[in-house]
């Protein structure tokens, strides 16, 4: 069994944007980030209790080992925070 753990890491980069609205500014940004020219921090890694948004359990998460998806690394224990958290909330829709 594997050691590795899944875990959230948010990626945070700050940029001056100079556009005609919000959504406008952050079009921008993020043809920033895709082209390279922003190069975004790792924030604070957490343990996994939520799927990122555009994420699901058939997804591989980086780091993988092959072809490994996120419902593998659960179901061999490597998010148990996910687990407790998923378990917790079935509970309350009772």
């Amino acid at each position: 069994m594997s050691t590795k753990r899944l875990w959230v890491v948010t990626l945070a980069a700050e940029v001056a944007v100079l556009a005609e609205s919000m959504a406008d500014a952050e079009d921008e940004a993020r043809e920033a980030l895709r082209s390279g020219d922003v190069d975004p921090e790792p924030d604070r890694p957490s343990p996994m209790t939520w799927l990122p948004a555009g994420w699901d359990k058939s997804c591989i998460p980086y780091g993988a080992d092959g072809d490994e998806t996120i419902e593998d690394a659960i179901a061999a224990g490597a998010a148990p925070e996910y687990v407790e958290a998923l378990a917790k909330l079935k509970q309350g829709a009772r």
